[in-house]
Formats: structure tokens, sequence, C-alpha cells
């Protein structure tokens, strides 16, 4: 024992070890808060100024929107959003599947949630 405790490369390693099993169990922690604040209406979703859209003609005649997200801690996304057949209807494509929306701006507010949390949320869902 007294022989490891001396070691000074293994007492690094030791330190190292821990401030990275530190760092890993900090992140899940936020992650977990994160996703429960999601599921309870809590995160702090950018006005519809912030998430403003520019329309842009696709294939076929298909027009889309083109959404840039500015995140909280600097960083940016961007994501399409779909105007369905159905007036007053937009959605969003995770690619295995759309969800529908009531109204642009709820489906702007779901389509931040979902390029930073990855989750579909339910709110304004039709």
């Amino acid at each position: 024992m007294y022989y490891i405790i001396n070691n000074k490369n293994l007492l690094k390693m030791f330190k190292k070890n821990i401030l990275i099993f530190l760092f890993i169990t900090f992140s899940f922690f936020l992650k977990a808060q994160s996703e429960s604040d999601l599921m309870n209406g809590k995160i702090n979703v950018p006005s519809y100024t912030e998430g403003n859209p520019r329309e842009i003609l696709g294939m076929f005649g298909f027009r889309y929107y083109k959404i840039y997200i500015n995140f909280e801690d600097g960083s940016n996304g961007d994501g399409d959003l779909f105007k369905a057949k159905e007036e007053g209807t937009y959605y969003i494509s995770t690619g295995l599947h759309d969800v529908y929306y009531k109204s642009k701006i709820g489906a702007i507010k779901a389509l931040y949630i979902y390029k930073k949390y990855g989750k579909i949320t339910e709110a304004n869902k039709k």
C-alpha cells in the first residue's frame, strides 16, 4: 500500500480517473435535469423572431421553411419546418415519422426543442 501511494504516476492516474468519473456523473445529472425540465414545460424556448423562418421552394413546387436557431450556450442549429396541405398545419420530420402541429409558432418551438434536446414535444401537437 505504501508503494502505491508514493508512486506519483499511479496517483496521477487515480486523480485523472476520479475527474473523469465526476465529469461523466455531472453530465448525466445535467441531461436528466434538462429532460425533466423539458417534460414539465420549464424549457425557455426562444421567441418567434429568434427562430425567424425563411421560405424555400423545394422540388416539384414544394415549399418549406428553413429555420436558424441560436441556443443559449452560443451554439446554433437549423431545421426544416414543412407546411401541410391542410390550412394552418405544420409538421416536423424526424426522419422516421412526421409530427403535425396546429400553428407555425408551436411548430417552431417544437423544432427548437427537437434540435436542442432530441425530443419531440406534445405541446401544440395536432
